[in-house]
């Protein structure tokens, strides 16, 4: 992959467009290519679609004025985070000669029915998404989908940072509640939770995070990380009343995790503070946005989360001075001349994706579908908002654990977190 689209010269909220101004060379269909967006802009997603699709307008906005605007288009579709209406949008797609790429859909549900047929239209999917089976090969889940590209940190990624973040906690977080909502994203972080502390050991365990799961992952995350799991339970997406979930807790707790995105998590957040103000509260990387801020409002004080750096506030990252610090410096900067709210780490991953795609686009006068996967696919690095990309024929999510950073919520706002202060 050409890297040189995110250099250090991308330093600056404009240098975005000096570099993706040339991206593409002469127009080869009267109609141009076209790149197809599914995002849920609406919905019970659209906290996270909403941000995705600011980041991608943004920049696609800033090239009128250079003239290349008409070689490349973006196509909108709203799924409302619906996997039949993404499905729709996807075949739509697919059948349209002059799409050479797809952007999104912005949930797990979508991406997972989305990925296999990507594969069977041959079309290549830059997913948002964050379940580590999006990329898996539809037939054999040991294999990497050959036309499916995540942008997304894994749900794999966020349990390692969040079990590394609970076992270097000084007692306060040993024994555990861990909720996860029904729906894709929940489940398969759920799944991956067990996954990873099964790793950690040598014993042989059961799949799955039923009952055998349970105890499973009880034993095993006591022994290797110091952490006990003490209740574990679901709760509905469209939760509403929090109170029987968290109600259902068994006083051994000393800590809640929720896995989950918008609304859930908040609703938890507050009337865990309300009920068990003691217990400590993480948060998987499904809520690291701005929006999350808003909706928990007080109660999040002192919330533990996930989430990639352009979450800091801007000064945070002034005079940076490695590659990926003054990227995220110069997204931020981008983002304040066209927003009033700060970015939250969904919009880096849409961009981060576009900015893929422009790169690899670059200098070829003839476009294919497979010329695109191809390009995508080889061997080699870019820097991006989200962090270190690395595809190789193996490895189609790219990202390892120097992505995710660890935040508390102080003052209403994202800061670092540091696990040596109360």
């Amino acid at each position: 992959m050409n890297s040189t689209l995110l250099k250090p010269a991308l330093l600056s909220a404009f240098a975005l467009v000096l570099l993706v101004a040339n991206c593409l060379s002469q127009d080869t269909s009267a109609d141009g290519y076209k790149i197809g967006v599914i995002l849920a802009t609406s919905g019970p997603a659209k906290d996270i679609g909403e941000p995705e699709e600011k980041g991608l307008k943004a920049l696609m906005s800033l090239t009128g004025p250079l003239s290349w605007s008409g070689r490349l288009t973006l196509e909108y579709r709203d799924s409302a985070g619906k996997p039949e209406r993404a499905l729709e949008y996807l075949e739509q797609f697919s059948k349209d000669p002059n799409v050479v790429a797809v952007i999104g859909p912005s949930t797990s549900g979508e991406a997972i029915p989305l990925a296999r047929k990507a594969a069977e239209y041959q079309l290549p999917l830059l997913t948002l998404a964050a379940s580590k089976k999006i990329t898996q090969h539809p037939e054999d889940p040991s294999r990497t989908n050959p036309w499916v590209f995540q942008f997304a940190q894994t749900d794999e990624l966020a349990a390692q940072k969040l079990l590394a973040t609970l076992a270097v906690q000084s007692g306060s977080a040993r024994k555990i509640a861990f909720l996860y909502s029904e729906d894709a994203f929940g489940k398969s972080g759920a799944e991956v939770f067990l996954e990873v502390v099964k790793r950690a050991s040598s014993t042989e365990v059961e799949d799955g995070f039923g009952k055998s799961g349970a105890e499973v992952v009880r034993e095993v995350a006591k022994r290797e990380f110091g952490v006990q799991v003490a209740h574990h339970a679901s709760y509905p997406h469209d939760l509403t009343h929090p109170e029987a979930v968290i109600n259902a807790i068994r006083g051994e707790a000393s800590a809640v995790v929720i896995w989950g995105t918008s609304p859930g998590p908040a609703l938890l957040v507050a009337a865990l503070r309300k009920t068990k103000p003691q217990l400590p509260i993480y948060l998987s990387h499904g809520n690291a946005t701005p929006s999350f801020l808003k909706e928990v409002g007080s109660a999040g004080e002192g919330v533990i989360l996930m989430g990639s750096r352009v979450l800091l506030p801007l000064e945070n990252n002034k005079n940076a001075s490695t590659e990926r610090d003054m990227i995220v410096e110069g997204f931020q900067r981008f983002w304040s001349t066209r927003f009033d709210s700060p970015p939250s780490h969904f919009a880096g991953h849409a961009t981060d994706a576009l900015n893929a795609v422009l790169s690899v686009i670059q200098g070829r006068e003839i476009l294919s579908r497979d010329k695109i996967r191809a390009a995508l696919e080889s061997p080699g690095k870019f820097t991006g908002i989200t962090g270190n990309f690395h595809f190789t024929p193996d490895d189609h999510a790219g990202l390892d654990l120097s992505s995710l950073e660890v935040f508390v919520v102080r003052d209403g706002q994202f800061a670092v977190f540091d696990p040596t202060k109360k």
